[in-house]
């Protein structure tokens, strides 16, 4: 398998988000972006935990897939040092 590619279990489990997101930016008319995904997980019903796994697991689709995908400079990073809260969603959390 290729650096920086997925397995397809992988793809699976994010297949779910991934679909439900386009489909919300199609009914809405809105490009596939980062900033749509914004809006996307703010909308969820779901608890604030729950939407920063979200926004940061379409961070990573983002990411794998070579789409745009701007960081705030506020960005925090993990213990291991990789980012987290990368969409500015997350920023008011």
């Amino acid at each position: 398998m290729r650096d920086g590619l997925w397995a397809h279990r992988t793809w699976k489990q994010m297949e779910s988000l991934w679909t439900r997101f386009h489909a919300y930016a199609a009914q809405r008319g809105l490009p596939v972006s980062d900033q749509t995904a914004t809006v996307f997980v703010h909308d969820l019903d779901a608890a604030p935990t729950t939407k920063v796994g979200y926004a940061n697991s379409l961070a990573n689709v983002f990411r794998k897939m070579g789409l745009p995908l701007r960081e705030s400079e506020d960005t925090t990073r993990n213990r291991s040092g990789d980012r987290m809260a990368p969409f500015p969603y997350t920023k008011h959390l």
